[in-house]
């Protein structure tokens, strides 16, 4: 779907979630970096990284540059909004629900494993393919377990790239 605002032509990629706007230019030192990083992972290495600076510096968009790149990724977007906007574990939440959502049942089911009824207290795509209903009181402890879990999970069948925006804002369980 594209839409102008202020005279700009944006979209949304599907694949991505972020956004895809004009070719980004002068960031080439910053897109080595992170394609060297990704390289790393899909060799099997865990990376992370950290991209700091200023509102309005670009860190979001450069993201976006790097995974729209890949084809072969799954990019997990979220953003951290001001403290008691947000429910427990909300950037999790939001990054794994956008991509859980493009799936079928039976994938959501596969990738949640026996970890499904824990996730399905937090993660309404798992809720719905395993017929959850209500709240369950579910330790803490054992939600993180699972959302560990379904990371590893999504990451036997591709590379994932987890692009969480606003941190400082975040809840405190994210």
């Amino acid at each position: 779907m594209a839409r102008t605002t202020a005279g700009t032509r944006v979209s949304a990629s599907p694949r991505t979630g972020l956004l895809k706007r004009l070719p980004l230019v002068g960031r080439d030192s910053d897109i080595q970096l992170l394609d060297q990083a990704l390289d790393v992972v899909e060799e099997g290495q865990l990376r992370v990284a950290l991209l700091l600076g200023d509102p309005g510096m670009g860190k979001t968009r450069l993201a976006a540059e790097v995974a729209a790149r890949r084809h072969d990724i799954v990019t997990l977007p979220a953003r951290a909004y001001p403290l008691g906007t947000t429910a427990a574990l909300g950037l999790w939440v939001e990054a794994l629900e956008r991509h859980l959502r493009t799936l079928d049942a039976g994938d959501v089911i596969a990738l949640a494993g026996e970890s499904a009824h824990d996730l399905a207290v937090v993660l309404p795509s798992v809720g719905a393919a395993v017929g959850h209903r209500g709240s369950t009181r579910t330790p803490r402890i054992r939600v993180l377990a699972a959302l560990a879990n379904l990371l590893a999970a999504l990451s036997l069948r591709s590379t994932v790239v987890v692009v969480l925006d606003d941190v400082h804002l975040a809840d405190g369980s994210s």
